[in-house]
């Protein structure tokens, strides 16, 4: 999934991702790339993400909160450097 969580309120993800984890077969992997906003990121790159038409853009933990209850393991990497304007994402792979 790309750029779609932040657009989601939290109920929607928890359905979401409900569905998703029974689809997946036992090894299965979801990978997610989202905007969020971390303590260390920049002024310029916050700004941005604050512009951004989704409501729900939420901190590392928000994420993860809503993931870990229907993976079995979730791994995460705050990336800074994706794309040519300062901007943060958050990746995370969730195996069942």
């Amino acid at each position: 999934m790309i750029a779609l969580l932040h657009h989601l309120d939290d109920d929607t993800v928890r359905r979401l991702m409900e569905t998703v984890s029974g689809l997946l077969k036992p090894g299965g992997q979801l990978f997610s790339l989202e905007n969020v906003f971390v303590p260390e990121q920049s002024f310029l790159a916050r700004k941005i993400i604050e512009s951004d038409r989704g409501q729900n853009v939420r901190t590392v933990e928000g994420y993860l909160e809503l993931l870990r209850p229907w993976f079995t393991r979730v791994e995460h990497e705050v990336r800074h450097d994706l794309l040519r304007i300062p901007y943060t994402h958050l990746l995370t792979s969730c195996y069942r």
